[in-house]
């Protein structure tokens, strides 16, 4: 209760202050079930709420909700001699609306799913280790080190991919401190 009341307390007293506040939820999955049923009245088809207007707020919801089932569409979809950029969304929207309503986490049966509050859902694609080797060259630049494809190749080697070579097991989360594994002196 604790934790509903405090995100109610939140919302309200950012929109006060700025009518258009972008609430970011990172990591949905792991947010207690009912907990974001808070939002419900927030981001309803409500004119305005004790007089103050919410329909020009964002609210975003970061999730790994259907990243297993998202994955093997991918696979397929290379199986099958396809580019992962070929997935189009119709291709696994109805995993994430079904996960996001199903899976374990802070959607679980929540009212804003069931009501049709959720306005778009975004897949995140596995990313390729074609990805990740941009990433670690970013990485890499930002801080001033060389970029050469073997520098790349050995941070981008570091991480787990699965099937093995394919897709990254964390995407380019664990990047920068790949890079920081090697030491500076190294590059």
């Amino acid at each position: 209760m604790v934790a509903k009341a405090q995100l109610r307390k939140e919302i309200e007293e950012a929109t006060q202050k700025c009518d258009r506040s972008l609430f970011i939820f990172d990591e949905v999955d792991k947010i207690p079930p009912g907990v974001l049923d808070t939002l419900k009245p927030y981001i309803d088809y409500h004119k305005n709420l004790h007089g103050v207007v919410y329909r020009k707020n964002i609210f975003i919801f970061l999730s790994n909700t259907g990243g297993n089932n998202i994955t093997r569409v991918a696979l397929k979809f290379w199986s099958d001699g396809k580019n992962r950029e070929d997935i189009a969304l119709k291709d696994v929207e109805h995993i994430i609306t079904g996960g996001a309503y199903n899976e374990p986490g802070g959607l679980r049966h929540s009212e804003i799913v069931k009501s049709a509050l959720i306005d778009h859902y975004i897949p995140f694609l596995p990313l390729e280790k074609k990805h990740v080797k941009m990433c670690a060259a970013s990485e890499l630049r930002r801080r001033g080190l060389k970029t050469d494809s073997a520098t790349v190749n050995r941070v981008a080697d570091q991480l787990l991919y699965e099937p093995a070579d394919l897709y990254s097991k964390f995407g380019c989360k664990k990047i920068a401190q790949k890079v920081d594994l090697f030491g500076y002196e190294e590059f």
